[in-house]
């Protein structure tokens, strides 16, 4: 199976879900005790996952100069 159809498979999209998600209660634990506040750790949470997605959006490989990473185009208003 090669890397375009490895990627984009339902089962990596769950598998990778789930083991951000069990990743969130030891990320709140250790902000806790180090003393940090819920606003500090929901933004740190929130860069975290702006971090995934801007590197999972990047590492998508274009097929033409025209498309849009993650396949979204802007709207035609």
């Amino acid at each position: 199976m090669n890397e375009k159809n490895w990627r984009s498979r339902p089962e990596f999209h769950a598998l990778a879900a789930a083991a951000l998600n069990g990743m969130i209660g030891p990320f709140n634990r250790a902000g806790f005790m180090e003393g940090g506040s819920h606003h500090q750790i929901a933004f740190f949470k929130c860069f975290a996952a702006f971090l995934i997605l801007l590197i999972f959006c990047s590492s998508q490989k274009n097929s033409d100069q025209n498309s849009y990473p993650c396949g979204h185009q802007p709207r035609n208003s």
